[in-house]
């Protein structure tokens, strides 16, 4: 959470999860609920909420950073480049698999990101 003199001015949501990348057992962080307060916005404070979630993934050894944005362009100042990557996800109680538009990645480390399914193993965030 981000705060300017004790309001609520930005939020984040920063998850760990075992997913299925390819056919490998991988740890990775998944970004959602992304808020600004709209009297606030346009100083930065989106890009540094990622850092600091990037900077916990890191700290947790993640090669890799995803996050399914409306807004893509927005993202990639902090580093992320759009994916191809079909993704299997739980919606609904029902699974789902499409490439999903707006999904984005950010490479944590040395690792690059591969092109092959992406299995969530639960819902998107």
């Amino acid at each position: 959470m981000l705060t300017d003199a004790d309001k609520l001015i930005g939020h984040i949501a920063a998850y760990i999860r075992q997913v299925r990348l390819c056919d490998e057992a991988v740890k990775i962080g998944l970004i959602g609920g992304i808020v600004v307060d709209p009297n606030f916005r346009s100083r930065g404070y989106s890009k540094r909420l990622l850092q600091e979630a990037h900077d916990i993934f890191i700290e947790a050894n993640l090669p890799f950073s995803v996050l399914v944005a409306y807004e893509p362009e927005r993202y990639r100042t902090a580093g992320y480049q759009l994916m191809n990557n079909e993704m299997r996800f739980l919606e609904d109680g029902e699974w789902r698999q499409l490439v999903y538009r707006g999904g984005m990645v950010a490479e944590l480390s040395e690792r690059k990101w591969p092109n092959g399914l992406l299995h969530l193993r639960g819902p998107v965030v």
